[in-house]
């Protein structure tokens, strides 16, 4: 399966080195749309991964058509509801840890994408 990724959080500390595997890696996947809060960061990121979308609102990458695949990179409170929005889309997804910031919402998040 050819992946379309979505990087959330995109040129940080955490998803800067996810897009480097991710060029590096061989046709099974696509960085698609980038995601980040400062914008001339984000556009050098989307030039460098040829990002058909570059935006500071996360929901525009994770309900892009062409992502099958988010990376949620951002700063641990905004993975509840991004991994939450994904699972309810059938995105996949990755997010880093700590997954949530208490158990139950790890839980959460664990049932929905299961």
């Amino acid at each position: 399966m050819k992946f379309g990724v979505g990087v959330l959080g995109a040129t940080g500390f955490i998803g800067t080195p996810y897009r480097k595997e991710i060029r590096e890696s061989p046709d099974d996947a696509t960085i698609i749309a980038l995601h980040g809060r400062r914008w001339e960061l984000l556009e050098a990121a989307g030039q460098e991964d040829r990002a058909q979308l570059i935006t500071d609102d996360w929901r525009q990458v994770v309900e892009h058509p062409g992502v099958n695949l988010v990376l949620v990179c951002t700063p641990d409170a905004f993975h509840h509801e991004a991994v939450m929005r994904c699972a309810e889309l059938g995105k996949h997804v990755v997010c880093e840890k700590p997954v949530g910031r208490t158990a139950e919402e790890a839980g959460e998040m664990w049932r929905a994408t299961a």
